[in-house]
């Protein structure tokens, strides 16, 4: 192909051109191309392929294989500049070892036919035809882009502005879609329901309606005054484990859905669900104020929900007797303790521990005023 320079028909470049090695040709072509971008800087430069020679033709410097390595030398120097194209229109003339078919050159050697120019118009023609039809679709893409404002579309248009070849078209279409102010994506239909189950002293778990969406935000509360963060953006399906809660406590839990893009994210409003963990079991620390009654002995028997647990010989002295449960217990629980020959004293209790006195006769006491 021969290319022009500053209005001079004698400057081009071609197969007559390769009077050394393709660096030396190559460092040729380059100052040619930079004497045309001088004059020109905003012209667009197509750079087609130098044709091949037959097999039994091949020279010092102008042989196949170094008319390949200027080839591949140039499509790389054009994939690093701005608006300029390599077209390879020279493929389809060549055997499978990259020498020009005898059947395409005029003169056996380098010339071409009418049909190798056919060939060659129409690799040309199909170059500019699907450039210009990516560039056209990436302007639309962009242009669509610009009146949504959604991410989708900016996404979109994006990936076909980047499939175009460096070029100012391109660096313009990706200016245009810097400049796209994108709209926060619409939030999500609102979670439906929202249950606690699994519940144990210090775990359980939440399960909700899934929604499509991005994510989830999940939150805690014993107050539902004071919000804790359990999640910002949970994506793992629509159930969640909470650990390490307070046996016996109350808490409050609330999930919500949310869509995000480059703007922001958008949520819906909050699910809430109240659950109260599990009572730890316990032992109990049951301590007996017995009374006096001039030394005697007497039996003393303990019941808790009416199961007796303890039975012991005291004195009735004034002092005390205390027992610890071996069984644990959640929840309320009804503690007597019973002397045979005497009074007898009952309390009920969600503690670890209770005081009971023992009256000689009658009603009982209640000491322990936690109970």
């Amino acid at each position: 192909m021969d290319c022009y320079i500053q209005g001079n028909p004698d400057a081009g470049m071609g197969t007559n051109d390769f009077h050394g090695n393709a660096n030396v040709v190559y460092k040729d072509y380059v100052e040619y191309i930079e004497g045309i971008r001088k004059a020109n800087p905003k012209v667009v430069i197509f750079i087609e392929s130098t044709t091949s020679v037959t097999s039994n033709h091949q020279g010092k410097y102008l042989n196949s294989k170094n008319i390949k390595k200027l080839n591949d030398k140039m499509k790389t120097y054009c994939s690093k500049h701005k608006d300029m194209y390599f077209v390879n229109v020279s493929s389809k003339l060549n055997d499978k070892k990259g020498h020009l078919l005898k059947k395409y050159a005029s003169d056996n050697y380098c010339h071409l036919t009418m049909a190798a120019y056919r060939i060659w118009t129409n690799q040309l023609v199909k170059f500019t035809d699907k450039l210009m039809l990516k560039e056209a679709e990436a302007k639309a893409a962009v242009a669509a882009a610009q009146k949504s404002k959604t991410e989708k579309k900016v996404k979109e248009a994006k990936k076909l502005v980047n499939k175009l070849e460096k070029s100012t078209v391109k660096s313009s279409l990706l200016k245009k879609l810097k400049k796209i102010n994108v709209k926060k994506p619409s939030a999500p239909s609102a979670i439906t329901s929202l249950t606690a189950s699994d519940i144990t002293t210090s775990s359980l778990k939440l399960t909700w309606k899934s929604v499509k969406c991005a994510g989830y935000q999940i939150s805690m509360s014993s107050d539902e005054s004071t919000w804790k963060s359990l999640e910002t953006s949970y994506t793992k399906g629509n159930t969640y484990t909470v650990n390490k809660l307070n046996s016996n406590t109350e808490y409050a839990f609330r999930v919500r859905a949310y869509n995000k893009n480059s703007a922001g994210k958008t949520y819906t409003k909050w699910k809430t669900v109240k659950a109260k963990t599990d009572e730890k079991p316990r032992a109990i620390k049951i301590t007996v104020l017995l009374p006096i009654d001039e030394g005697k002995s007497d039996t003393l028997n303990i019941t808790v929900n009416n199961e007796l647990v303890d039975t012991a010989e005291v004195t009735l002295s004034g002092g005390s007797y205390e027992f610890t449960t071996n069984e644990e217990y959640i929840g309320e629980i009804k503690i007597t303790a019973s002397l045979s020959e005497h009074g007898s004293a009952t309390v009920t209790t969600e503690s670890s521990e209770c005081t009971l006195e023992v009256p000689l006769n009658g009603i009982p006491t209640l000491i322990d005023d936690n109970d």
